[in-house]
C-alpha cells in the first residue's frame, strides 16, 4: 500500500507526502543494519 501511495504521489508531483515514507524506510534500514547486541543462539 505504501509503495502504491508513493508512486501515485510521484506521478502527481506531490513530494510532501513522501516524507513519512522516507522516514519509515530509514527506520527499517537502520533496524536491519544496526547491531542489536548479543542474541541467544
Amino acid at each position: 500500500m505504501s509503495g502504491a501511495w508513493g508512486v501515485r504521489c510521484v506521478r502527481e508531483g506531490e513530494l510532501r507526502p513522501l516524507a513519512p515514507l522516507g522516514i519509515w524506510a530509514a527506520v527499517l534500514i537502520a533496524l536491519a543494519i544496526w547491531p542489536r547486541g548479543e542474541e541467544d543462539a
